[in-house]
């Protein structure tokens, strides 16, 4: 997909004064020099370790509303400077590579991450791992999957997110090429949602079945369906009906991107 499509500074400003993200976003406290520096130097060994994975690493202050580390696997992802995520602008340039009518679908995933992240904070924060995809612009104009990985690694003294450490990849391979979806995972539950993009919503979709559970994890074995209907004593036919669903609910192209979606993920 291309684009010549105009995103300018007043379009962003109006998008996030309308959704009032930044405020609910926003801590109420900034972490000192001492921490941000520890947490930016083992994000950067991190990314250091990542280096043959073409997996992006950065790191996002709240309070400041800026990424303070951003890997240089952007440039292998989308062809871009590190140092245009970091700069003053750096969220504005963010936000100027998704589709402009999906714009606010993503500030929605942003949202129902730190919802998600506050009605659960009974888990450790690290704990929750919120897994966005969403189309995102290359260098060169084109749009490609791209999965965010938020894990929270520091919060203010209200329990909200302050410091959010993030893995990016592509998944073009793996997603319907205009998908988007919001995975929350914690060790004892999942929660899966789609954008719907006529009522540009996020539909909320019926938990994994312990049998697709199931089928997910044979079929991560390497399993074909004959054999998986063979050791749960079903039929082909059921099996195949629980494929369908796992594609269904995760918006992959087929059940090897499923395998490769819900590892990716911690779903298995």
């Amino acid at each position: 997909m291309n684009s010549n499509s105009n995103f300018d500074d007043s379009f962003f400003k109006t998008i996030v004064s309308t959704s009032n993200f930044w405020n609910r976003f926003r801590t109420i406290e900034n972490v000192g020099d001492n921490i941000e520096d520890n947490w930016i130097s083992k994000v950067s060994l991190l990314d250091q370790v990542s280096a043959q994975n073409n997996v992006a690493v950065f790191l996002y202050n709240t309070f400041r509303e800026r990424f303070i580390f951003m890997s240089d696997k952007m440039k292998v992802l989308g062809g871009y400077e590190p140092e245009l995520y970091t700069s003053e602008n750096g969220l504005s340039f963010t936000f100027s590579n998704f589709v402009p009518n999906q714009v606010h679908a993503v500030v929605q995933t942003q949202s129902m991450a730190l919802d998600y992240f506050m009605k659960n904070n009974n888990i450790a924060h690290t704990d929750i791992i919120i897994n966005c995809n969403y189309l995102y612009k290359n260098k060169n104009g084109q749009y490609f999957q791209f999965l965010q990985q938020m894990i929270v690694v520091q919060t203010d003294a209200s329990g909200r997110p302050l410091l959010i450490l993030s893995f990016g990849h592509n998944i073009s391979h793996i997603k319907k090429v205009d998908s988007m979806g919001v995975a929350f995972v914690t060790p004892t539950n999942n929660e899966l949602h789609n954008y719907n993009p006529q009522t540009d919503k996020f539909d909320k979709m019926k938990p994994f079945s312990k049998q697709e559970m199931t089928v997910l994890k044979l079929l991560g074995q390497g399993m074909d369906s004959k054999q998986i209907a063979d050791q749960l004593f079903i039929s082909p036919h059921t099996v195949d009906t629980h494929r369908r669903n796992l594609i269904n609910k995760t918006n992959c192209i087929d059940t090897t991107g499923v395998v490769t979606y819900a590892r990716m993920i911690n779903l298995i």
